[in-house]
């Protein structure tokens, strides 16, 4: 029965998965918070340039509005002043567009230079995460080789110890043989404590790299072939230069500060606006008979059309 539980046990334990420096690095790169963070940047900078364009779209509201007027008012009828109660009703629609404005096309190329420079920003995160990630997995897979050569020097003193004890028994070395090779073993002993404290500790600093919180991973390296690369080329160094997000991210932060001059200095130049405008009246005076009040609202309709260049920057 006992064994029957231990098996049952064992088996609720999840298998510990076993990952490359690849798997580890393509983790890192799909799933870190700082990447994670560097993609809701990249989607803010498309919602703003939705918002730019949209600035080139005409720009509508309607509305209704209900008055009752008592004393002296305007009668609407003679245009004359009277002291009557009167009931108003109003209804318009309006649209208004800037039909050529330069900071609305510069803003636009303003916001999609943010995106740029925020998806140059993201790969040198990710850059960044990945140098990190590659430091501690060999940090981690050196401490772990030093704990396998110590456990195996361990394992070939404890070998010598006894072949030494079965050879003082029979006579042919003195017992002070294996009280130097059980010294030996003890100062192995103390390294091989602090070998894997350093191995725990470097695996710690590994799944903090990954942002793993769960300790149910282990690390591997096989054996794979490495690329090489010509450093010999004239070119190695500019195409890696340009190749690389952060001069890439500098570079394109330059541009849209320049980008902020041109907007700064857009505003001197005049803007041309147009609008268009709806709008109709119902009016009775309260006690006298009146129109029906869609017949009012056909005849007291006025459409009006507007053009205008405008130069605030003076």
């Amino acid at each position: 029965m006992k064994k029957l539980f231990f098996i049952l046990f064992i088996n609720l334990i999840p298998a510990q998965q076993s990952w490359t420096l690849k798997q580890c690095l393509d983790y890192a790169s799909a799933n870190h918070p700082l990447v994670k963070q560097s993609t809701v940047s990249i989607q803010k900078n498309e919602r703003q340039i939705s918002a730019a364009k949209g600035m080139l779209l005409p720009s509508v509201n309607a509305g209704v509005s209900h008055n009752y007027g008592f004393g002296s008012s305007i009668n609407q009828n003679t245009n004359q002043r009277e002291a009557i109660n009167s009931q108003y009703d109003q209804v318009y629609a309006q649209a208004s567009w800037e039909l050529l404005n330069w900071r609305n096309y510069l803003g636009i190329s303003l916001s999609r230079m943010n995106k740029e420079s925020s998806i140059y920003t993201m790969k040198r995160t990710q850059n960044e995460i990945k140098l990190n990630v590659i430091q501690m997995f060999f940090a981690y897979q050196n401490s772990k080789s030093w704990l396998d050569v110590l456990q195996t020097q361990i394992s070939g003193i404890e070998d010598q110890i006894r072949r030494t004890e079965k050879e003082v028994e029979i006579g042919s070395r003195p017992k002070s043989d294996v009280y130097d090779i059980r010294a030996n073993l003890g100062t192995m002993q103390e390294q091989w404590v602090s070998a894997k404290n350093q191995r725990d500790l470097s695996k710690i600093n590994l799944l903090n790299a990954l942002s793993v919180t769960k300790d149910t991973l282990d690390f591997a390296m096989p054996e794979e072939n490495l690329t090489g690369s010509d450093f010999n080329d004239d070119s190695f160094v500019e195409n890696l230069l340009n190749r690389n997000p952060a001069y890439q991210s500098i570079t394109q932060e330059i541009q849209a500060q320049q980008k902020n001059v041109e907007i700064a200095k857009s505003y001197y130049l005049p803007t041309l606006n147009a609008s268009y405008t709806w709008s109709s009246f119902y009016n009775k005076i309260m006690g006298q008979a009146a129109d029906a009040f869609s017949d009012q609202i056909k005849a007291n309709k006025n459409q009006q059309l507007s053009f205008g260049l405008n130069n605030s920057g003076f």
